[in-house]
């Protein structure tokens, strides 16, 4: 596997992770919110927020490695 496989890998990977992260941080902003604690489920709910936003870019950055395996300048 040459780098760029392996980044692209990496930022499948990445991706994934984050999702189940911001799953998580929504699940328990909503279970803040539930109990009283409005500031700290306003806070996970902007993590949740951020985490699909770095998701975004990490998507970004896997079409240019698709880019630079197109034009084979990766390696």
């Amino acid at each position: 596997m040459n780098s760029m496989e392996k980044l692209d890998r990496l930022l499948i990977h990445w991706q994934e992770h984050n999702e189940e992260h911001a799953r998580s941080y929504r699940k328990w902003a909503e279970e803040a919110e539930a109990s009283g604690f409005h500031k700290v489920a306003e806070l996970l709910g902007k993590a949740h927020e951020e985490t699909l936003k770095i998701n975004s870019l990490f998507e970004e950055a896997r079409k240019e490695v698709e880019k630079a395996g197109s034009s084979n300048n990766f390696e």
